[in-house]
């Protein structure tokens, strides 16, 4: 309103001034000269409704741009407080995942620790085992007294008096060596057979021959004989002594026929 009435006293001012500087007309009439103030009365009235008009105009843009103004305000400190409050959330969040990151990485040394540690006690085991198989085990045995003193070709030799058997690898339910350690194998066979008799045999690996020998007495004194063999062996093979031909055994307190084998080498 104080804008208005300045605005309106400014007008009466310009009216007035008019009004004195009416030039006197003598010859024009008195009702011309008040239709000419009249008409600038009016005149002057249309200008300052105009001009007020144009004020209110301009202070409603200015109160327009003022509330524009005040709300961008207002959404700058709203989102000036959403930043800060996403900055507390990321950091929050940041720090959590450091702290998670330490966690884990704490957790993966201590498993790695763990797991080293036990690849070092595992390794250490192993190279004990190793080391006790640089050791060569003790495997041997010796066997004598066949089953049957005579016996027809084909048949395997089973020898039932077992004086030595280490490693427990000979079986004499069935006359046959088993391997328990791989390695190199020597086996001996001593045949004594009856005066004016003879012996066919063999020393057999997984029923492959590996030595032969027939032997026969000429001087009617029991004589004996002997055969050897070496062999490589795996695991669960087997060696045992066959007939090849007619074999006529002999034994006595100073005679055996016998079956023996070691192992020499892994």
């Amino acid at each position: 309103m104080n804008k208005f009435t300045r605005a309106l006293f400014y007008a009466l001012n310009i009216t007035v001034a008019a009004f004195a500087r009416e030039p006197s007309c003598p010859v024009c009439s008195r009702y011309d000269y008040e239709e000419r103030i009249l008409e600038r009365v009016l005149t002057n009235e249309l200008d300052m409704k105009n001009m007020v008009k144009e004020i209110r105009e301009t202070n409603a843009k200015v109160e327009a741009a003022l509330n524009v103004f005040q709300e961008d305000k207002t959404e700058l400190a709203t989102a000036m407080i959403k930043l800060t409050k996403t900055q507390d959330e990321m950091k929050l969040k940041l720090d959590d995942a450091i702290n998670g990151a330490l966690l884990n990485i704490s957790k993966a040394v201590a498993e790695m620790t763990t797991n080293t540690s036990g690849a070092i006690t595992l390794v250490q085991k192993e190279n004990k085992i190793l080391k006790d198989q640089l050791v060569v085990p003790v495997i041997y045995f010796y066997a004598r007294t066949p089953a049957q003193l005579t016996m027809t070709p084909g048949h395997d030799v089973i020898f039932t008096s077992v004086n030595v058997n280490e490693g427990q690898g000979y079986n004499p339910s069935n006359g046959r060596f088993t391997v328990s350690v791989a390695g190199l194998y020597v086996f001996t066979v001593q045949h004594c057979i009856q005066y004016v008799k003879y012996s066919d045999l063999e020393i057999v690996h997984q029923g492959k021959t590996l030595q032969r020998a027939v032997y026969q007495d000429g001087d009617s004194l029991n004589s004996c004989s002997a055969m050897q063999a070496f062999t490589m062996a795996t695991m669960a093979d087997q060696i045992w002594v066959k007939t090849t031909g007619a074999c006529f055994f002999f034994e006595d307190s100073i005679r055996y026929t016998s079956f023996s084998g070691a192992l020499i080498h892994t």
